[in-house]
């Protein structure tokens, strides 16, 4: 069984490693699942085509794969979802982005302000790449409330690369065209297969807004919902065996 991992926006693959990990270490059907891929989004966006993750991850339509994706990645994961439907047979999105955000058109990839948002990072590319494993890390600390899991060499040769700046911009723009893209699907009588036992799993110490929006991303898309209490944003990074649990379908705390 092949499991994929889609990162949220700005996340490394080596962030998901302990899940990848926690997924292997878990038996389903008496056998140690030890096919997990994680999407390494600095070569591939995780904002672009699904079709073009599917083949930088080597699927190929064969056999079915399990899906987990956090963020802008539970997004992609609901693209894939919604275009393969017959491929996903396990669906775990993680504080997904929903496809009913705000549309902006102004902040899609081409239009004037976009443009204008890319030509800036890439000129201030080098100041963010001095400072940017700073930035990860009080970020991280910020949302997590605890230290930043990341080593530190691997936080130095994503952060602190001059083309992680443009390229991560240019992904923040694209997202805001993937939302209304996956939402054409669903507005166009798409809907998650109830073969692919979807489930949305909500970090609870977030705001009542985000809460109140995944609560209702959960019922217009018309599948389950968990709470992980104690946790913001980025709890696939600090409870990887919970949500490895959560993913087999199994009870966690």
């Amino acid at each position: 069984m092949t499991w994929v991992v889609l990162p949220g926006l700005a996340l490394t693959p080596e962030d998901f490693a302990p899940l990848a990990r926690a997924l292997r270490t878990v038996e389903t059907d008496g056998q140690v699942d030890d096919d997990v891929r994680v999407l390494d989004a600095w070569r591939t966006p995780v904002t672009g085509p699904v079709d073009a993750i599917r083949r930088a991850l080597g699927i190929g339509g064969s056999h079915p794969v399990r899906v987990v994706g956090h963020s802008v990645g539970g997004l992609a994961a609901i693209e894939w979802t919604l275009r393969h439907p017959d491929e996903v047979e396990r669906l775990v999105l993680l504080d997904p982005t929903s496809p009913w955000e705000p549309h902006v058109p102004a902040l899609h990839p081409g239009r004037p302000l976009a443009r204008a948002g890319s030509a800036a990072a890439r000129v201030l590319a080098g100041v963010l790449a001095t400072a940017g494993p700073t930035l990860r890390r009080g970020a991280v600390r910020w949302v997590v409330r605890g230290p930043d899991p990341l080593a530190a060499d691997a936080a130095g040769s994503r952060y602190g690369a001059r083309a992680t700046w443009p390229m991560l911009a240019d992904e923040w723009f694209a997202s805001w065209a993937q939302a209304p893209r996956v939402r054409a699907l669903v507005d166009g009588g798409r809907r998650l297969p109830p073969e692919a036992h979807p489930l949305l799993v909500t970090g609870l110490r977030q705001s009542a807004r985000f809460l109140r929006e995944q609560r209702e991303l959960a019922g217009q898309l018309g599948i389950p919902r968990v709470g992980i209490a104690g946790e913001g944003h980025l709890y696939p990074l600090t409870r990887p065996d919970d949500v490895a649990r959560l993913a087999l379908g199994a009870t966690a705390r």
